[in-house]
């Protein structure tokens, strides 16, 4: 008896699991989300990287799906369904594979949507180089040359490197559109801009080299206002210990008041630069003619912070060159002629200067 009536409580409780179903019953078969791997791409221009999707419900399990996709800019990538790609068995064997092709540089999401639910993918379509346009793409030396390029900004700390030297910034345009630079010493190629960015996407920057480059002359364009500490140009790009910053003039000796900070208030020129640190920083100039220069240094506060003038006139007159301590911050440079006290041919001033600055 006691064995039948067991018999009929088993049967009971099945069937009373089976009266009550899956318990997780309701969050199988809805569509809940979509997964994609990776969520964020950054593909170089002229390149194709690939996205895979899943549609999945409550439980996280594979949904058949129909997939389509929004561009935000259609501009900037191209999207398409990969037709070749074969999904694996188990949980991938719904996967879907799209293709992202990157056209131009710039930044926009795709959205792919199937069953009421939509899933944003990041997209960098990430530039190999820069389009930039040069305001003279034959300059001489010491020439201002700008560049802009169509969907580009250039932000507070732009940079141009030509011939691996850093090139002197002269000019970073308000609305960040061009940044301007005085162009080196002669030769051909590109320029490589550091602190530059996609005017979609402003706080990621890079540093690009250009498309085409620029071809600096052999001719020396003089550096003007070197008359006065007052206008006295920004002339060297000093920089960090390792570097050599170069100066290459070729104006006119001018007598007047600020030159008296020369010995004998002889002509001179008056160039300005920054020092980035204290230090010690070796000095050498030449130029083409056989009179006696001397090279003379002052703080921002015109306190005289060394020289270099050693030499005389003729062939043994030149390089001027020796080691200078100086302390961070603004100073000046007094190139100055003695071609007034020798005879010819030796009381000819040079027509090209060049200063360079080691550290």
């Amino acid at each position: 008896m006691k064995r039948s009536l067991s018999g009929l409580l088993t049967l009971a409780a099945i069937a009373a699991l089976a009266s009550c179903g899956d318990p997780t019953g309701d969050l199988q078969g809805n569509p809940s989300r979509i997964d994609a791997t990776p969520t964020a791409m950054v593909v170089n221009v002229g390149s194709a990287e690939t996205v895979d999707l899943q549609l999945l419900d409550d439980q996280g399990n594979p949904l058949s799906a129909d997939f389509t996709f929004t561009i935000g800019d259609a501009a900037v990538v191209g999207v398409e369904p990969d037709t070749s790609f074969r999904p694996g068995l188990g949980k991938d064997r719904l996967t879907q594979r799209f293709i992202v092709s990157a056209l131009t540089p710039g930044y926009t999401p795709v959205a792919f949507s199937s069953g009421g639910v939509t899933r944003n993918v990041a997209v960098l379509s990430y530039p190999l180089s820069l389009p930039a346009a040069f305001s003279d793409a034959t300059p001489n030396t010491n020439d201002v040359v700008t560049i802009t390029a169509p969907g580009f900004k250039f932000l507070p700390a732009a940079t141009v490197t030509f011939g691996g030297v850093p090139m002197l910034i002269t000019a970073i345009a308000a609305d960040s559109s061009s940044v301007s630079f005085r162009a080196g010493l002669p030769g051909a190629g590109t320029v490589t801009v550091g602190s530059t960015v996609l005017a979609t996407l402003t706080n990621t920057p890079l540093t690009l080299e250009s498309q085409t480059g620029i071809v600096a002359g052999p001719a020396v364009t003089g550096l003007t206002g070197t008359d006065a500490i007052a206008t006295a140009p920004v002339a060297f790009l000093v920089g960090a210990a390792g570097t050599t910053a170069t100066l290459v003039d070729g104006g006119v000796f001018n007598n007047v008041a600020d030159c008296t900070n020369s010995p004998g208030g002889f002509p001179c020129r008056i160039y300005q630069f920054d020092v980035p640190e204290d230090g010690d920083y070796v000095v050498t100039g030449t130029w083409n003619s056989l009179t006696d220069i001397g090279l003379y240094f002052t703080d921002a506060l015109q306190v005289g912070a060394g020289s270099e003038d050693g030499l005389g006139n003729g062939a043994g007159g030149q390089p001027e060159t020796g080691t200078l301590t100086w302390t961070a911050g603004t100073h000046y440079l007094f190139l100055t002629s003695y071609s007034l006290g020798y005879p010819p041919p030796n009381n000819v001033d040079p027509t090209e200067i060049t200063v360079t600055i080691s550290h």
